[in-house]
């Protein structure tokens, strides 16, 4: 049963609402949490003049636009603006990609995506509270399928950054060394990263190392993911490795920040078909659960790790 949580005097009389379990504290107490920090996390970033990271639409509308794709080929950018509307961005990422090929525009396609990950105009993202408050935590590991490096440059985080592509990260982890996996590539090489449907066979290609690490942990470590809707198809192909492996291994219990508003189905879903309980927060707030995540460092750093 979870615990009951320690406030601080600074919550005032009004505590959080979220429920951390004692186990899911305990872990992070013992530097044996994994965390997978998703684009929700970045989002929370802004540059010199107050402009935010852009969403996936965003993103994919600027990447168009790099290509002039409304100009060169009136036809795949009505299907393009289709796939944006029925949220198939995969798909419609696959068309941008497949379309700048075409036209031999590929590095322009490469340099918006790096200026609108990195910050357009050399203004870049800087870290937020999020980042903050996952240094206060300290995880021995964070997995990451964000592009941007607001991450790896935030103030007092010294872990070492391995790609995807790394052969190296094996190594790394059982030595103990403080690392963050990109799972889908960092904007440094944004050729590399994964952003389409086909690029999906590239990662687990060339990605064969992380993969296995990442399978590996999630079935000796406890995960906490932050900045997610478990949407991304590869996170769900990894999760039911997992929950398929849950007869035959003893499989740590991972966990999700998600809203209030997440309805039960999907709770049951996230727990019954990739073995992973749902930890809501206050989505009246309107900070995706930032002040959970700082409570739930505060309880970690009131616990002794043994």
């Amino acid at each position: 049963m979870p615990s009951s949580p320690t406030f601080s005097p600074t919550w005032g009389s009004k505590m959080p609402s979220t429920v951390w379990p004692q186990q899911l504290i305990q872990t992070a107490a013992r530097k044996s949490l994994v965390l997978f920090v998703g684009s929700g996390v970045s989002a929370s970033c802004k540059n010199s003049i107050n402009e935010a990271p852009p969403t996936w639409n965003a993103l994919l509308e600027r990447l168009a636009q790099a290509i002039d794709l409304d100009s060169i080929d009136k036809k795949k950018y009505t299907i393009f603006r289709r796939l944006l509307r029925s949220h198939q961005l995969l798909d419609a990422a696959e068309l941008l990609k497949y379309s700048a090929n075409e036209r031999g525009r590929t590095n322009d396609l490469a340099t918006a995506l790096k200026a609108a990950v990195q910050g357009p105009h050399g203004d870049p993202f800087l870290p937020s509270d999020w980042h903050e408050s996952i240094g206060d935590i300290d995880p021995s590991v964070i997995i990451t399928t964000n592009y941007d490096k607001i991450l790896e440059n935030a103030n007092g985080f010294t872990y070492t950054t391995s790609s995807y592509t790394s052969e190296d990260i094996d190594s790394q982890i059982r030595n103990n060394e403080p690392t963050i996996i990109k799972l889908h590539g960092s904007i440094d090489e944004p050729s590399r990263t994964i952003l389409t449907r086909s690029d999906y066979a590239r990662l687990h290609r060339y990605g064969s190392t992380a993969l296995d690490v990442v399978r590996a942990l999630m079935w000796t470590r406890t995960f906490l993911f932050v900045g997610y809707s478990l949407s991304d198809p590869d996170l769900q192909a990894l999760l039911q490795d997992v929950f398929a492996a849950r007869w035959s291994h003893n499989v740590s219990p991972h966990y999700i920040l998600a809203s209030d508003v997440t309805s039960d189905h999907d709770k049951e879903i996230f727990r019954h078909c990739y073995g992973i309980s749902a930890i809501t927060y206050d989505r009246k707030l309107g900070d995706y659960g930032l002040t959970a995540f700082q409570d739930f460092g505060k309880q970690v750093s009131e616990t002794p790790p043994y």
